[in-house]
């Protein structure tokens, strides 16, 4: 008990991480130059001191229990750096690699020089990849079997060049989808941030609710069947909360592992090791495979390049399961001599007004530019319509979560203000 007294008081390194951090703050505004190293040191002293003195404060108000509660944070938000930091480290190596190919530098010269400068997990991933290449393994499957994960429309480019010619042209367009907005995932980022955000706070729920339960209903109980108070407590708010405590822990002990789930899914679909959600949960992410679709005819069609084919080469290799479902009754429907707009339509690739755009840019001779701008119109109006619905329902969601630990701390508390209100009149 002492040493969460002696944490409690730890709330003033915060407040002194704060006044760093405004004077920190003040100097980078007053020198308008690159922040020096004093500067640097200053800001990140600053941030040390807030976080593990509100780190500190938080387990001496909130008892031991509170270490699991950081615990996970801290991994979770490890994960997410760690993530992100590799992420960085693979679109260099992608990208490095498609300069060098438009430059007519073979793949396996570039990851070579790559290798040399890199450390690490990154050195040995490119070692993977270039002995992948050097056995005369095509690109995609290189990166497939050294886990360098290439955009969907890079790969099935290369692959397309490869098997019907004009490599140079395709190796144009291949590189612009190495840059990581044209592959993003919308919105997926801001739910799977949204996600992790309501599971520590349920995590938090049951952290406290197992508090109450143990800790403090117990004392509870005893003093109030000291003072004969017992049963009128029971008859009242106390005894609902005490039913309803388990019946809610029960419910997060449910709900959790079904979040962590959902997280874990998210988190392999942003690594690339699914390419997308099961069906039902597709909404978050959008259409994102099927604007890859249509970026990949997009350079089919702006290197005049034999569609039938191109279609043959995307129903056997495109990541997508789906897609290459799709793909494949485009293809079918083409050899028939049927109209492979009409049968984008039918697999609601494209909208009957998408489709009407890419015939009137057929006949105009835009066909490209009109694949192209009706793929970036399908994310960003996805994007358009799931933001404001997460910035609303996020913070319903977490005052609904924050409601049961309110209503019994409360409930514990009225009793308390009984015997307070019998003590004092006798």
């Amino acid at each position: 008990m002492d040493l969460l007294y002696h944490l409690q008081n730890l709330w003033m390194a915060v407040v002194l991480g704060v006044v760093l951090l405004i004077l920190s703050t003040q100097w980078d505004s007053t020198t308008h130059e690159e922040p020096t190293l004093m500067q640097r040191t200053l800001r990140l002293s600053a941030w040390l001191l807030i976080c593990i003195g509100g780190a500190a404060w938080w387990i001496g108000v909130s008892g031991y229990l509170a270490v699991v509660v950081l615990v996970v944070i801290g991994t979770i938000v490890f994960g997410f750096a760690m993530q992100r930091y590799r992420s960085v480290e693979n679109r260099g190596l992608v990208s490095v690699v498609l300069s060098g190919m438009e430059k007519g530098i073979s793949p396996i010269v570039s990851v070579v020089a790559y290798r040399q400068e890199a450390t690490g997990l990154q050195e040995r991933k490119a070692g993977r990849f270039a002995r992948a290449l050097g056995a005369g393994m095509p690109l995609g499957a290189a990166s497939k079997a050294a886990g360098v994960d290439m955009p969907a429309e890079a790969l099935m480019a290369l692959e397309i060049g490869r098997t019907l010619g004009n490599v140079d042209e395709i190796n144009r367009y291949a590189k612009k989808f190495s840059r990581d907005e044209t592959t993003n995932y919308g919105n997926f980022d801001f739910f799977l941030g949204s996600l992790v955000t309501l599971i520590v706070i349920a995590i938090f729920q049951v952290v406290c609710l197992t508090f109450l339960k143990i800790k403090i209903a117990p004392t509870m109980a005893q003093i109030l069947q000291d003072f004969g108070l017992y049963e009128d407590a029971m008859n009242s708010a106390w005894g609902w909360t005490s039913s309803s405590v388990v019946l809610i822990m029960c419910g997060l002990y449910v709900m959790i592992p079904i979040a962590c789930f959902l997280a874990f899914l998210m988190v392999l679909v942003q690594m690339g090791w699914l390419t997308e959600l099961p069906w039902g949960l597709r909404w978050v992410h959008g259409p994102v495979n099927e604007c890859r679709l249509l970026n990949v005819l997009s350079v089919v069609v702006a290197a005049e390049l034999p569609l039938q084919r191109s279609l043959d080469v995307m129903r056997k290799q495109f990541p997508a399961s789906r897609i290459r479902s799709i793909t494949h009754g485009t293809y079918l429907q083409l050899k028939q001599g049927g109209d492979w707009i009409d049968a984008l339509r039918t697999s609601r690739v494209v909208s009957t007004g998408e489709a009407a755009l890419i015939r009137s840019a057929q006949e105009a001779g835009n066909l490209a530019w009109a694949l192209k701008e009706v793929s970036v119109g399908k994310r960003r109006r996805h994007m358009q319509r799931m933001a404001p619905i997460t910035k609303v329902v996020l913070p319903v969601l977490v005052v609904l979560a924050a409601f049961p630990v309110i209503t019994a701390a409360v409930s514990m508390f009225l009793p308390i203000i009984d015997l307070i209100t019998t003590l004092s009149l006798a």
